[in-house]
């Protein structure tokens, strides 16, 4: 077990420092973006899958947000849960 933590990590910052999500492998340059507040060079990458990263436009990189980031910051309406939105779709779908 030991072995696959050091790998893990080396493979998802491999992964963010190319622009794929770690979780779904899914390119980040298309996915939903939300600014961050209070700071014009940071913006909040919303994946499909839920996970949310931050870019940094200056440096051109992307880091995992930090839960205390997160929890204050209501997206509105943005893609902050995925099942959901899907459920959502679904039930339209079923009235029609």
């Amino acid at each position: 077990m030991r072995f696959w933590r050091p790998l893990r990590k080396r493979v998802q910052k491999e992964l963010m420092k190319r622009g794929f999500c770690v979780g779904c492998t899914r390119s980040l340059s298309t996915a939903e973006r939300v600014p961050y507040p209070g700071e014009e060079n940071w913006e909040f990458v919303l994946c499909r899958c839920g996970r949310i990263f931050v870019y940094d436009k200056l440096i051109n990189s992307y880091r995992r947000a930090e839960f205390k980031e997160v929890k204050d910051i209501n997206f509105a309406g943005q893609l902050s849960d995925p099942a959901s939105a899907k459920r959502k779709k679904k039930k339209e779908k079923e009235k029609k």
